[in-house]
């Protein structure tokens, strides 16, 4: 299980293929996902609401060939004198149950280690408990103080149409996003300076 990070002008034809083929598997078969162009220019081209670039992490189980996960997420920004990075999307197409926790453990590994000096903030919604449980076991924790987070997600989406709250999931996020304007998640950070890898 090995990872490979690059930004999106960097993919080539057959690796975006793959990327876009587990999107299309995991999002378009749930009715959430986007048309390829769209999926292409504005998710993984385009800048995160014009503040940062992105990057993408592609990894691989057994075949160097053969994504079989990968994981779009922002280029590090200070932010109130601390790197954060924001997740935007993660999608799998291993097939075995054996295999995908370990492979998403080995993932969040390879991505927090890539840089263990960036805190990383990612969403899940809560309509999906076990892909909260599933960050949760790759060294995620659920965000628990809701005043230090206003300002990482007005520097991140650039705007205060958002709301965060302590909620059953720990603090929890309703606001619009490019795919739907109802969306609620719950909050999870991978904090270098609290998480040991």
């Amino acid at each position: 299980m090995k990872s490979e990070f690059k930004y999106p002008h960097e993919l080539t034809e057959s690796e975006l293929e793959q990327v876009y083929a587990i999107h299309r598997k995991v999002y378009v078969s749930k009715g959430v996902g986007l048309e390829f162009e769209i999926w292409k220019n504005h998710l993984l081209e385009k800048r995160y609401h014009n503040v940062t670039d992105k990057l993408i992490q592609l990894f691989y189980v057994n075949d160097s060939n053969r994504i079989d996960a990968y994981n779009i997420f922002t280029e590090p920004l200070q932010i109130e004198g601390e790197l954060w990075s924001k997740n935007i999307e993660v999608g799998s197409s291993l097939l075995s149950h054996k295999v995908v926790k370990p492979a998403f453990k080995k993932m969040y590994f390879d991505l927090f280690s890539w840089r263990n000096d960036v805190i990383f903030l990612g969403e899940a919604s809560v309509e999906y408990p076990a892909v909260i449980n599933l960050l949760v076991e790759s060294k995620y924790v659920k965000a628990n103080d809701v005043s230090n987070l206003y300002a990482v997600f007005r520097t991140f989406i650039q705007s205060d149409d958002f709301v965060l709250y302590a909620g059953e999931h720990g603090v929890e996020i309703k606001r619009k996003t490019f795919i739907t304007p109802t969306y609620h998640g719950c909050v999870l950070i991978n904090d270098y300076r609290q998480t040991k890898l």
